[in-house]
């Protein structure tokens, strides 16, 4: 749930910005370059006379029918190893499943398995979902992955404002036998900002040998979009990226386009909830940074290092790890990427996707 609020607080920011003719660092308008959006072809709900709504779909790359070379991170908990995937090797497909049912669908292609013998494309269809909006008289509307829905009063005034931003699937497959258990999930999908989108698709594999039970996890995530073309990318000054991952991490990133040079910042608090009943959740503490160089390609690939706390006796431990990310948009007014950390060089104790937009 924080990592939902704090993503929205991006989509909020970028919304601010879309309306006016520029803000700090010179950001133009979020939404200028994709084309317009229609309102979506919702069947109609039950209205009263006092309320009205529209539905209409989020800019995103994960919203308009597109194919993307993805940014990944691929990581195997048999090994608690990770290594980021080359360029040309996760590929996204985005398309309309259903154009009467609303239904939105993705595919992800890998090169290769994540894990021997696993597969190398998975695709998931988002269908749309009912909501009760019954408090102002709108009753149930499905809203598919993407839609934003917005209730006004009589007089104009909003009412209501509801999406869906970010979609989670059941297994797209599985497979038993006597002594395995294979599930191939495509986990979770995340309109993102209006260049760039995000998610995770995993693999799972369970299974029981002559030395006793064997478990093994193929994570891929992954951000993809609209890349920033190199004529575009500033040659001068700098700039501050905020960002959000799907975990929940604030990240900070900031440019020196005349260095050509990349920083990165990545902080969360440590945090213990719950009780002896229903257990404990602990959020793990982060205090990492690194500077890379930003190629011509409008990419960066960032040496991390820092601590992490994560066990309820605060001790901290060091860790390092990888940040890749790019530009997106126009003049490089998002970015996107992946990192991994973990206490051994090599090893991902943490993985995760994050989007951010220019201060």
């Amino acid at each position: 749930m924080t990592s939902y609020i704090r993503m929205s607080a991006l989509f909020a920011t970028a919304a601010a910005l879309s309306g006016c003719g520029g803000g700090s660092g010179g950001v133009a308008s979020l939404t200028s370059t994709p084309p317009p959006v229609a309102q979506s072809s919702q069947p109609a709900g039950p209205t009263a006379s006092s309320s009205s709504y529209t539905v209409t779909t989020i800019p995103s790359p994960a919203t308009r029918p597109g194919t993307y070379q993805a940014i990944a991170v691929l990581t195997d908990t048999a090994s608690t190893s990770y290594r980021l995937a080359a360029p040309g090797e996760v590929q996204i497909t985005t398309y309309q499943a259903g154009p009467a049912t609303g239904d939105v669908s993705y595919t992800i292609q890998l090169t290769a398995p994540a894990l021997p013998g696993g597969p190398t494309s998975s695709t998931a269809t988002f269908t749309p979902q009912s909501r009760d909006f019954s408090p102002v008289g709108l009753g149930q509307i499905p809203l598919k992955f993407g839609d934003d829905l917005t209730a006004t009063d009589s007089s104009g005034r909003i009412k209501l404002n509801s999406s869906r931003r970010r979609d989670y699937t059941n297994p797209v497959s599985e497979a038993f036998s006597s002594t395995r258990r294979i599930q191939n999930y495509l986990g979770t999908y995340d309109v993102g900002l209006s260049y760039v989108s995000l998610g995770e698709w995993t693999y799972q594999l369970a299974a029981t040998d002559s030395s006793g039970n064997v478990y093994e996890k193929s994570s891929v995530l992954f951000v993809h979009g609209d890349r920033t073309p190199a004529a575009q990318i500033p040659v001068t000054g700098t700039a501050s990226y905020r960002a959000a991952s799907l975990g929940g991490v604030d990240l900070t990133l900031s440019a020196d386009f005349a260095q050509r040079a990349m920083s990165a910042q990545l902080s969360q608090e440590y945090a213990l909830s719950g009780g002896s009943v229903g257990g404990f959740s602990v959020t793990t503490g982060l205090d990492i940074h690194g500077t890379g160089p930003i190629l011509q390609s409008g990419t960066f690939t960032i040496p991390l290092s820092g601590w992490f706390i994560a066990d309820q006796n605060t001790r901290t431990s060091p860790a390092t790890g990888l940040l890749d990310g790019a530009f997106f948009g126009p003049n490089a007014m998002q970015v996107g990427g992946v990192f991994a950390l973990g206490t051994n060089p090599g090893e991902a104790s943490i993985s995760d996707a994050f989007v951010g937009l220019k201060n």
